[in-house]
């Protein structure tokens, strides 16, 4: 190897150092801004009923327990958060009527609810001035919730459509089990002393049905695991509360403002037990790691042939003196010892005189800025992947098609896979779905086919495809 090949790799190997050096550096000093921060809420004592009052609302206790209650209004809009709740006061010594303020900002056609923090159960009971309202057991007639394990060989099922049902109270909600759901479909509000049929369904496989009649006492594991025979369903380890046997002790008691279920969250799914999600560490695997050592091999070598190949081809040189890398003969230094990060001299950069104003301040001279695009707010898909990636579709009304069709809400001329209207999102108090509409290349919500004309929800941070376009899901 020739003393100039040499010179030139003493010079790339100093660079190159340099530059890892400087990158360590500035990586260790960077602090990642986390824009999902927000002020935590200030705690007290729970908030009161507001001073202003049209009314007073009278109840008959006829129970002893620990008992919250709010006022709620059915029209409420989505994302209008609801009052929380504060404990019902004591009767007077010797009466058993209860008297609560209606404030003004109640609808006419607002509820109070009354959540029963021993059992878990909630009444609703229409607002009246005029009589007296008996608060008894049978005033409880939703559960406040019901937790439906879904297990196959011992273990949480993942991907599984869960809907839970009740003809005669027109209930019905369905959920799909993530990987932190542990195989637990968490259902809200549920009727009780009604016939309530919970299915699971996860794609091709047979449906799996359980129909049971809800209490108003009833044990913490209410609904028993439903097991599936699915050679195909995807798992995890569920948490030991699932296997448990049945116990015949009631439910725990929640107190506090997160006890009344969020019916107007438009965020993802919030458990009001999140501790009773295990923490899970991912299995490792032997072969991840020669895999990687593999394909790291195959990069060092592909980096080092395209050096080799740039200093023969003569590209590498032409490239260090783009940059100003001096690969001539090297300056010696006083000392008479090779200098190797001595540069070429460089012509001076000129000082910038002219629209340096600060742009904020809003003096004459500022330089012209392009316009910002408008921020779009509320739901919308965003395209990561296909013909239309980076592009925002803002999802203005309840119905929104998407496909090839120049004239639905989300139109993909360009995507050639996409049937004319391929799909459909609709919404509903704050929930959104995506149905199928019979397209040739099918709909996918996270990787998974929905089936044709059945509405599938999704959720913020969910992947829609549509043909060859890729969506994330935002509200």
């Amino acid at each position: 190897m020739s003393r100039a090949m040499l010179r030139t790799l003493l010079v790339l190997s100093v660079n190159a150092i340099s530059v890892t050096v400087l990158a360590t550096s500035a990586c260790a000093g960077q602090t990642p801004a986390d824009s999902s921060k927000s002020t935590p809420p200030k705690t007290g004592s729970p908030a009161s009923p507001p001073s202003v009052a049209t009314g007073v609302m009278q109840l008959k206790k006829q129970m002893t327990g620990d008992f919250s209650y709010r006022f709620i209004n059915s029209s409420a809009k989505p994302g209008e958060a609801a009052a929380a709740p504060v404990p019902l006061p004591t009767p007077p010594a010797g009466d058993a009527i209860v008297a609560i303020p209606v404030p003004s900002t109640v609808a006419k056609d607002g509820m109070l609810e009354v959540l029963d923090n021993q059992r878990g159960n909630i009444a609703r009971l229409p607002i009246t001035t005029k009589s007296v309202v008996d608060l008894g057991e049978s005033a409880f007639t939703l559960a406040q919730r019901v937790k439906v394990p879904v297990q196959s060989k011992g273990l949480g099922v993942v991907g599984a459509q869960v809907t839970m049902a009740c003809p005669a109270k027109k209930y019905s909600q369905t959920q799909l089990l993530q990987p932190d759901d542990n195989g637990i479909a968490r259902f809200d509000l549920v009727p009780l002393n009604e016939p309530v049929t919970v299915t699971v369904s996860y794609a091709s496989n047979p449906a799996e049905s359980q129909t049971r009649t809800l209490p108003t006492t009833r044990p913490a594991d209410a609904w028993p695991p439903i097991v599936v025979n699915w050679a195909d369903a995807k798992t995890v380890t569920a948490p030991a509360a699932t296997t448990a046997a049945p116990s015949s002790s009631a439910a725990p008691s929640v107190t506090g403002s997160d006890t009344m279920p969020r019916e107007t969250d438009r965020g993802s799914r919030r458990s009001y037990d999140d501790a009773d999600r295990s923490t899970r560490q991912p299995e490792s695997n032997p072969l991840n790691g020669i895999v990687s050592t593999v394909v790291s091999l195959l990069f060092l070598g592909a980096v080092a042939y395209g050096v080799i190949w740039s200093y023969k081809t003569g590209r590498l040189q032409a490239m260090l003196d783009k940059i100003g890398i001096n690969t001539g003969p090297v300056a010696a230094s006083a000392t008479g010892i090779p200098d190797p990060f001595s540069k070429a001299n460089r012509t001076p950069i000129q000082p910038i005189t002219e629209g340096t104003a600060d742009p904020f301040s809003g003096g004459v001279g500022v330089a012209s800025m392009a316009p910002v695009a408008p921020i779009v707010d509320g739901p919308r898909l965003v395209a990561t992947a296909g013909a239309y990636a980076g592009n925002i579709f803002p999802i203005n009304s309840p119905v929104a098609d998407i496909g090839r069709d120049a004239g639905n809400a989300v139109p993909l001329p360009n995507d050639t896979n996409a049937s004319r209207r391929h799909a459909t999102i609709q919404a509903s108090g704050g929930q959104f779905q995506i149905t199928d509409n019979g397209s040739s290349n099918g709909t996918f919500v996270n990787g998974v086919r929905v089936a044709s004309q059945t509405p599938q929800p999704i959720r913020p941070g969910d992947e829609v495809q549509v043909g060859m376009t890729r969506f994330r899901f935002e509200a």
